[in-house]
């Protein structure tokens, strides 16, 4: 029996599926998403902030999942990061484990009172998707899904994306489109893998404030998905499919900031 590799072509990528991250890279600078995805050029760095944020979905699931967490375990977890990648001397391990307690801590209470009488449905879903009019596949997982009650207790799906930050997001973060194509397309395939009506499905961030103040560490960022931005998500989808395929990869100089590649033999 074939793979589900095996059902759908190869993109240039030497993949026959692609990701929100790749749809990202590709619509802020599709020659910076040639480099890395394609050339397979740049670095892949371990950073605090990347360990620290994995550690805190773990312990996140395993709550939502059994109803507790012995957090000391997961500031075992960290401390084995922390000494393994050397990160002490970038970001002490006393205060990512104390944000890891607050954060653990307040995200039930804050998952009580935002959705009221929720209940668990998923936890790091796997979607592997046909995209409509093409040969590939979409790839991703869903961090959390839970069932509540809305209007007149209609049973709602909500689709939660967990994001770990600082403080949290600002206005322009909070209203950036293509940060929301993340729940766009991953309400759309989930509801039709399912046979969920999409009226039937709401999105948000939850933010996992690092450095929030106390009872204040967790954030929803609802996410209105309607016709309009769903097209123009499907729309980029297969933009970015159609480009890669074709082989154009463009420039961007406006992205050039904090790119990797800025002033090197691969982008002078």
């Amino acid at each position: 029996m074939p793979t589900m590799d095996q059902i759908y072509e190869n993109l240039r990528t030497g993949k026959p599926h692609v990701s929100f991250s790749e749809v990202s890279c590709w619509k802020e600078c599709s020659w910076r998403h040639k480099l890395q995805h394609i050339d397979k050029l740049g670095e892949f760095k371990y950073a605090p902030a990347l360990a620290f944020g994995t550690v805190q979905h773990e312990a996140i699931e395993q709550l939502v999942m059994s109803g507790s967490v012995n957090v000391d375990d997961f500031c075992v977890k960290l401390t084995e990061q922390w000494t393994k990648h050397d990160f002490e001397r970038a970001f002490p391990l006393a205060t990512a484990q104390q944000q890891l307690r607050n954060i653990t801590s307040e995200f039930k209470p804050f998952m009580d009172q935002t959705f009221p009488d929720w209940k668990h449905v998923a936890s790091e879903y796997p979607l592997y998707e046909a995209i409509e009019k093409t040969n590939h596949a979409f790839k991703g997982f869903i961090d959390l899904i839970i069932e509540a009650p809305g209007k007149k207790n209609k049973p709602l799906f909500w689709i939660l994306d967990l994001k770990t930050t600082q403080w949290g997001w600002d206005r322009d973060k909070k209203a950036d489109e293509i940060t929301r194509y993340q729940l766009i397309y991953y309400k759309n395939f989930w509801a039709k893998k399912h046979n969920v009506d999409l009226k039937n499905v709401r999105c948000a961030f939850i933010l996992l404030k690092k450095r929030g103040k106390p009872g204040a560490c967790c954030e929803s960022i609802p996410v209105s998905v309607g016709d309009v931005t769903t097209g123009r998500a499907i729309k980029t989808l297969h933009n970015m499919i159609t480009s890669v395929s074709k082989g154009i990869a463009l420039k961007n100089r406006n992205a050039c900031k904090w790119c990797e590649f800025k002033g090197t033999e691969h982008c002078p």
